[in-house]
């Protein structure tokens, strides 16, 4: 596994072991990434494509 790959598992774990405060948006494909005005390294890529972005909802505790 590599360390893009080690991040993306990490990431994708996220939403269950936070009780629900943090959400993975869903990937961004290729040709929007393509369209964006500076080259996108191919680790950049890999970790886009699993996960567009994330959101944290602030709750108490």
């Amino acid at each position: 596994m590599t360390d893009i790959d080690t991040v993306v598992a990490w990431l994708r774990q996220l939403p269950d072991v936070s009780g629900g405060l943090v959400e993975l948006e869903p990937g961004i494909d290729d040709a929007r990434m393509d369209s964006w005005p500076v080259p996108v390294p191919e680790e950049i890529r890999v970790l886009f494509r699993s996960v567009g972005g994330i959101r944290v909802t602030m709750g108490d505790r």
